[in-house]
């Protein structure tokens, strides 16, 4: 995914340079969010990756909003999804069966609007997005024999999941014109998202169980939404 954006990014570059000087003014937009990109070139890392593609339609007050967020983000929240120990005679080893949750490709949808609250050289504008998505994983399950010195796992089998993320994340936020075509933004909010959902797994015995999942998903750590690279199309 680190690939996909960075190569995105340089295309919107190059696009973004190429039509900076055209004469005629556009105030719908279209971009990406640049925060992963300053992430990785700042040596840190996140808890997950994403690509996010950003496009406002230009109303009088404000803008009507549309995202597409792709990401590889745990919304079911843990990685152990069941264990517990089996029956063992043996002294020096110890045998559990062990679920485990592996997060895949994920899609969220976010569709808003927004409103100015100044209009000046720096716009500052808020508002509300919907969020719809699909939470996809996989489910492992497998009997581990600890030793002293090592493991053994045995593999019970694998199950692909869907879950669906609802939610809203209100924002606020400030954007700067860089030209007549490139705007810079900076956006803050809070996403609270509702993880619902039927995760499946495999017990001992090869049969299918069924968690039901109903959680509410936000994080106080990602209170910065975008840094946002548009250009006026």
């Amino acid at each position: 995914m680190k690939k996909l954006l960075l190569s995105t990014f340089l295309m919107l570059t190059l696009f973004f340079t190429t039509h900076a000087q055209d004469s005629i003014l556009k105030n719908n937009e279209l971009g990406i969010d640049l925060m992963p990109i300053l992430i990785w070139a700042g040596g840190g890392d996140s808890d997950y990756n994403a690509f996010e593609v950003i496009y406002r339609e230009a109303l009088k007050q404000g803008d009507l909003r549309f995202k597409i967020n792709i990401n590889n983000r745990n919304f079911y929240g843990d990685e152990l999804v069941r264990g517990k120990p089996l029956e063992d005679n043996k002294p020096t080893s110890f045998t559990s069966l062990q679920t485990v949750y592996m997060p895949k490709t994920s899609y969220l949808l976010s569709v808003g609007l927004s409103k100015y609250l100044a209009n000046s050289k720096l716009p500052v504008y808020a508002g509300m997005d919907a969020n719809l998505g699909i939470s996809r994983g996989t489910t492992t399950t497998y009997i581990k024999e600890t030793f002293l010195t090592e493991e053994n796992l045995e593999l019970i089998g694998n199950k692909h999941n869907n879950l669906t993320v609802l939610g809203l994340t209100p924002f606020i936020g400030v954007k700067k014109n860089l030209t007549n075509r490139i705007v810079f933004g900076i956006e803050f909010g809070l996403e609270l998202n509702y993880v619902l959902g039927d995760l499946e797994y495999y017990d001992e015995h090869q049969e299918l169980q069924k968690e039901a999942v109903s959680k509410l998903d936000f994080s106080w750590k990602k209170l910065i939404n975008d840094f946002t690279l548009m250009i006026r199309i």
